[in-house]
């Protein structure tokens, strides 16, 4: 019974592995735009989602092992704010 739960809590603990790739990065007084490679590294099939600062993107993006992505996204965003981009797994 032990030993069924750890490796049920080791499975669930699993990080899918991402690189990002040729990023590019632009910021205006009113919009955010980023374009960038994503490629699944991890050795099974994964789900990745994508935010900037507070706009969530509900699609997840599933990649196979090894996958790549090109990614071209540009969303609104109030001046004079620092935007940050997320991939969360």
């Amino acid at each position: 019974m032990v030993v069924i739960a750890l490796l049920v809590m080791c499975g669930v603990a699993e990080a899918n592995i991402h690189q990002w790739k040729e990023t590019e990065y632009q910021t205006y007084s009113d919009k955010t735009h980023v374009k960038f490679k994503l490629t699944n590294k991890f050795s099974k099939t994964a789900p990745f989602y994508v935010r900037i600062d507070d706009k969530k993107f509900p699609n997840k993006l599933v990649l196979s092992p090894d996958q790549e992505i090109e990614l071209d996204i540009t969303v609104d965003t109030p001046p004079g704010i620092t935007s940050v981009k997320h991939v969360c797994t």
